[in-house]
């Protein structure tokens, strides 16, 4: 024990040295650690000799950048350029040889006779072709088109089977135009039994796809009570929902069902309203009865001027009330100049195109008006009426332009409101007539000229063969008028 505290050594080297002659255990410990040492070392060197590695990811592999796509074109703004563009005809002509379908139909639609607002060569058979190359790729609106062709006999025989085949293909595809086409093949009969519940349906179909037309006619039906229960809220609201879509003939009949108050609180009004949004897209029913209304200031104030107006264009798209309203108004100076002739006409287009209830009336008016008459007036009036058409119009071959001041005072014309002939068309009704450019034209009939869509819009809308009369300042012979008689010819379609 005096070991311990032998002062030439580390008290460490002193505890060791007891402890080992002293303890077993910490004897035993000494001899255990090396060998525990020994076999660590050796079994975590075998281990690593013995497992695999986990494999190392692949090398990565370099990944070509995708070719830019080709820009997506758009084949309708293709096709309007292709109207007056060599080089996009030329693109849409390839891609339809290519077999795409949609330009197939595109270049269809160029050439497509019902179409005239597009300006291209009209050629019916091309049309149907390039619809039927696309309707065999099942495109809806190809098939549609081509459908139509079928009914109407433009550049196919007419065959409303056929019809009613292709408008179901495209109807089936969800196509609206196509569902409301066959329904009115349904509501007619026309191609298909007569079913104006399967009507019902289709347009039914059409109008939740939002097409107008579908809303239009299922309004319809429900008015009449046909294919489905007699239901007025339902017609009107169905009338609304196409109306507010812009659909002209739907405006119209909202119009009338205010005006009567069927369906809808009576509001005449709320019904003028309708009619003058129809009749600003030329619809023919809302331009006679917005005239009406405004020839009795009813639902807006009383305007004769207004009311003539309506009544001319209406009549001479056909209306039956108009055209014996026109007449009328002709007769008695409503709105214009008393016109004995043009109302003798009008009359006479009464008797044959009119409403039934008023032919009669018409006649016997007619004939009064003839005790007034010439032999050689009531011959030429009778033959104008006679070669009437509804969609007829008048012309008489010059161009005109507005008089405004300074080319009045370039002209050396005192006239303040009228038209200046720019050009007179050879051979012409105005050359015969010996009208001139230079000269200024301030009334037709005894109705002022404020500028020359008046003019041509007078002209358009009174009978060809009629005889009218223009107030006309020479170029010879300025600061007098004359009266020049000019027989209308037919305007082209």
């Amino acid at each position: 024990m005096s070991d311990l505290y032998d002062p030439n050594q580390s008290r460490l080297r002193v505890a060791h040295r007891h402890l080992s002659e002293n303890d077993r255990l910490y004897w035993i410990s000494l001899v255990a650690a090396p060998i525990a040492l020994v076999v660590a070392l050796t079994t975590g060197t075998l281990s690593i000799l013995w497992h695999t590695a986990a494999p190392l990811p692949p090398p990565a592999v370099p990944v070509p950048s995708p070719a830019p796509s080709a820009p997506t074109v758009n084949l309708a703004e293709l096709r309007d350029r292709a109207t007056n563009d060599t080089a996009a005809l030329d693109d849409l002509r390839t891609r339809a040889n290519a077999g795409n379908a949609e330009a197939e139909f595109y270049l269809g639609t160029l050439y497509d006779p019902t179409m005239p607002g597009i300006r291209f060569a009209k050629d019916g058979p091309a049309a149907a072709q390039w619809y039927e190359r696309a309707a065999d790729q099942s495109y809806g609106m190809a098939e549609n088109n081509l459908g139509f062709f079928y009914q109407t006999g433009v550049g196919k025989p007419k065959d409303e089977a056929q019809a009613a085949s292709w408008y179901r293909k495209a109807a089936d595809q969800g196509v609206g135009l196509a569902q409301v086409n066959l329904g009115l093949l349904y509501e007619t009969g026309r191609g298909v039994v007569k079913d104006e519940a399967e009507a019902a349906r289709w347009y039914r179909k059409a109008a939740d796809l939002g097409e107008a037309g579908g809303a239009y006619y299922l309004g319809r039906l429900y008015e009449s009570g046909r294919g489905v229960a007699s239901d007025l809220l339902e017609a009107a609201r169905r009338y609304r929902t196409a109306a507010d879509a812009g659909l002209a003939v739907a405006q119209a009949d909202l119009g009338r069902l205010y005006e009567f108050g069927r369906g809808v609180p009576k509001d005449v009004s709320e019904a003028a309203g309708w009619y003058q949004k129809a009749a600003e897209q030329n619809n023919r029913l809302a331009e006679g009865q917005l005239g009406r209304m405004y020839a009795i200031g009813e639902g807006v104030p009383k305007d004769l001027g207004r009311s003539l107006a309506l009544f001319r264009r209406a009549a001479a798209e056909g209306d039956p009330s108009a055209v014996y309203n026109l007449a009328y108004s002709l007769d008695n100076g409503f709105g214009a100049p008393r016109n004995p002739i043009a109302a003798y006409i009008w009359y006479s287009i009464a008797t044959r195109w009119g409403n039934p209830d008023k032919q009669s009336q018409a006649a016997a008016q007619r004939d009064q008006l003839a005790r007034g008459a010439s032999p050689d007036e009531i011959a030429a009036a009778q033959r104008a009426a006679a070669n009437w058409r509804p969609g007829s119009h008048g012309r008489i071959g010059v161009a005109p332009q507005d008089l405004t001041p300074a080319e009045a005072q370039a002209i050396g014309s005192p006239q303040t409101k009228g038209v200046v002939v720019t050009r007179v068309e050879d051979g012409s009704p105005a050359q015969r007539a010996g009208l001139a450019a230079q000269d200024v034209v301030t009334a037709i009939d005894g109705e002022p000229i404020a500028n020359a869509a008046a003019f041509r819009e007078l002209i358009w809308l009174d009978v060809p063969g009629q005889t009218v009369g223009l107030s006309v300042e020479k170029g010879r012979q300025r600061g007098s008028l004359q009266n020049i008689r000019v027989q209308l010819d037919q305007a082209p379609p």
